[in-house]
């Protein structure tokens, strides 16, 4: 298996992101939990985050080279919709990572392009653009949602 299993997630004191593996870790009530990563001067290092933060990377990047992970919102080019460009968050669901422009059924897989109702749409990662992500940009979403009220 190639592909690279990564986690993110805010740290429960600053709000920084740290990336690494993700732990739940301690007793029933009082579970912490933890990216275990590198730190400065490249240790291995536990940092706590906020469990609600906690994204997984994808496996794709953007069309900058930029790692993808869940919780990311992305512009994002669809060849074959009316409007081709399209600001949505990334999700896993149903077993695979989606683009959704909201919490409603259109779903949109990253990875396999295949086309899931009721919009029918294939997303080119070629064009996508990581712009920020759900935790520390939601203005982003609501812009894009006003947005498409406007049309």
């Amino acid at each position: 298996m190639n592909r690279e299993i990564l986690f993110r997630g805010a740290h429960v004191d600053n709000g920084e992101w740290a990336y690494g593996y993700y732990v739940k870790w301690g007793a029933w009530q009082n579970d912490k939990h933890l990216i275990i990563g590198k730190g400065e001067y490249g240790c291995i290092c536990k940092f706590e985050v906020d469990p609600d933060t906690v994204g997984e990377y994808t496996g794709l990047k953007d069309k900058n080279g930029v790692k993808i992970f869940a919780g990311d919102i992305v512009k994002a080019h669809y060849a074959n919709a009316q409007k081709s460009d399209f600001t949505e968050f990334v999700v896993f669901h149903l077993g695979r990572f989606c683009a959704t422009p909201d919490d409603a059924h259109c779903w949109t897989a990253l990875a396999d392009g295949i086309r899931h109702p009721p919009q029918d749409k294939t997303i080119y990662m070629e064009w996508c653009e990581v712009i920020g992500n759900i935790y520390d940009n939601p203005e982003l979403l609501k812009e894009a949602e006003h947005e498409q009220n406007k049309n």
